[in-house]
């Protein structure tokens, strides 16, 4: 049966899957890190740094330039190397992820995976974590897929991958613009700010979906 419950209502439950994002839900944010910093230094605000950026971190994101490429263009638009190597080191997973994610699939959850990432070094790390012992080949990656968050082509993607209606979903993401793009497409959404404030508000919404029923 897939799917899972909190509580034993009987028959097929409504939530079957939840789509976690990986950076600053799963593992450390270490891209924010670097924002803050890189901002701070150029004396600008995060929003004003993320602007000047775009174009070829949306190029990244897509999969249309490499992230040797990516570094290129950011140490061309900043002037300065301090922080990148500290971005590029492999993020440390949170404490408590492993074992809400086995809890989870155990359960009988389907676990998927939606991240946001500038090409191999995510993928490479993903492998490092073990990430397939929860989420098999529900690892989907914006430069694989050609689509990123928030955009509704990466929901779409993954969700068509699933073979699920929105509303059969839970999706967990740090960033606002990201739960509130999902959440319109009828997903239901939790933005992570900690790791117990999400648990209970994911067992809140199984028991609240599935009583439904």
């Amino acid at each position: 049966m897939q799917g899972g419950f909190s509580k034993d209502f009987g028959g097929e439950p409504v939530i079957k899957a939840i789509i976690f994002d990986n950076g600053g839900v799963l593992v450390e944010d270490t891209w924010l890190d670097y924002l803050l910093m890189a901002s701070s230094r150029m004396g600008v605000t995060k929003d004003e740094f993320l602007l000047g950026i775009r174009e070829f971190t949306q190029q990244t994101l897509r999969g249309e330039i490499n992230v040797s490429e990516f570094l290129v263009k950011l140490r061309a638009y900043t002037g300065f190397d301090e922080g990148i190597e500290k971005m590029m080191e492999i993020p440390a997973l949170y404490s408590g992820s492993e074992d809400w994610l086995q809890d989870l699939k155990q359960r009988g959850f389907i676990l998927a995976m939606l991240s946001n990432d500038f090409g191999n070094f995510s993928i490479n790390d993903s492998e490092l974590w073990h990430y397939e012992r929860f989420f098999e080949d529900r690892i989907y990656y914006s430069s694989v897929i050609g689509e990123f968050k928030p955009h509704p082509g990466a929901f779409h993607f993954v969700i068509d991958k699933l073979g699920l209606e929105p509303s059969e979903v839970v999706f967990i993401d740090d960033k606002l613009r990201n739960t509130d793009a999902a959440s319109e497409l009828g997903m239901n959404v939790i933005q992570f700010t900690s790791q117990d404030q999400a648990k209970q508000e994911l067992e809140a919404i199984i028991e609240r979906e599935n009583a439904k029923k």
